[in-house]
């Protein structure tokens, strides 16, 4: 049996700022198709954040936000500035607050049950 990822989200849906609460069912298990499914699903990608190793950076972790995603390729995802991140650093995804992705909770993603990001 699959386990779907539920998480609820607070977005603004209209220009003066007022929030309505959004329930977003993730059925993905790996990182490259929890973003497609974000993308073609119809949420909002500026909703993300993506956790990524990035040797060197403060606890080795360096965070992107989903507007910062150019392109979601088969292997890496591109940023704005042209950088190349591979699917198999992600850490973790939210979406709106809430995590959608966690590397190793489950997700069947070998080593990385340990992340504490």
């Amino acid at each position: 049996m699959t386990k779907n990822h539920h998480s609820v989200a607070f977005i603004p849906v209209t220009s003066s700022g007022v929030f309505c609460r959004v329930s977003i069912n993730i059925r993905s298990k790996r990182p490259r198709d929890v973003l497609n499914e974000i993308k073609w699903r119809g949420y909002q990608m500026h909703e993300c954040t993506i956790y990524y190793l990035h040797r060197g950076a403060p606890n080795d972790t360096r965070i992107v936000r989903g507007s910062e995603i150019t392109s979601l390729g088969n292997s890496f995802f591109t940023l704005e500035n042209s950088s190349s991140i591979p699917y198999h650093r992600i850490r973790r995804i939210e979406y709106g607050g809430e995590v959608v992705y966690r590397k190793g909770k489950g997700q069947g993603q070998g080593q990385g049950g340990n992340e504490s990001v």
